[in-house]
């Protein structure tokens, strides 16, 4: 169950224009979250080990979520936009609703692990 509290909006993806430093792949939800956060080393690997790898290179991470931070739950990365007054935040996210697609959405805060 996805916990999702409203409904998705999307967009068509920008044309795949990386940040300078980003190495992931265009059109992916990693690429998307380090477009974002370029900050972040580009050595966190597929989306499943970014809190993994994230904790073991000192990164912070946590299960309090906070707007800016990278929000991870199992093969799928996302960026917290805002934490709502209700228990959710919202996210903007890669491929969530299609290959190469941007969409907002509304979950429970609980849902992810958080990279700071």
């Amino acid at each position: 169950v996805d916990k999702v509290k409203s409904t998705q909006t999307s967009s068509p993806a920008p044309q795949p224009v990386s940040v300078s430093g980003n190495r992931y792949t265009a059109g992916y939800c990693t690429w998307y979250v380090k477009n974002k956060r370029p900050d972040l080393p580009n050595n966190l690997g597929n989306a499943s080990t970014w809190a993994s790898r994230a904790a073991a290179q000192g990164i912070s991470t946590g299960t309090t979520p906070v707007s800016g931070a990278v929000g991870q739950r199992g093969n799928h990365v996302v960026y917290v936009e805002s934490v709502n007054g209700d228990g959710t935040i919202t996210v903007s996210e890669m491929n969530h609703v299609g290959w190469n697609i941007m969409s907002i959405r509304t979950v429970s805060a609980d849902y992810f692990t958080y990279i700071y």
